[in-house]
């Protein structure tokens, strides 16, 4: 989980130009280059890929959180195995 968030901080973080000019270094003929940064890898798209990291950092902030929450705490609060006493009961 500790890797995921921290990729999707480090895109998120990171300015469109700068991970442009890293994808083209890497890989110089990437999609022909100025059609990949032009036609495919556009600012809209880095904005789009910040909604989506900024969605999965808080889904894994959401899990961690749920991972340290004892599991008798998440009892009281309704979740849990009925049979062990946790949640709620049916009448």
């Amino acid at each position: 989980m500790v890797g995921l968030a921290g990729l999707a901080l480090a895109y998120l973080l990171t300015p469109y130009a700068a991970l442009r000019d890293w994808y083209l270094a890497r890989a110089p003929h990437l999609y022909l280059g100025d059609t990949w940064a032009r036609d495919f890898f556009t600012p809209a798209v880095k904005t789009q890929g910040n909604w989506f990291c900024a969605g999965g950092v808080a889904l894994l902030a959401l899990a961690l959180g749920w991972q340290l929450v004892p599991r008798a705490s998440r009892a009281q609060l309704g979740f849990g195995d009925p049979s062990r006493g946790g949640g709620h009961q049916a009448s």
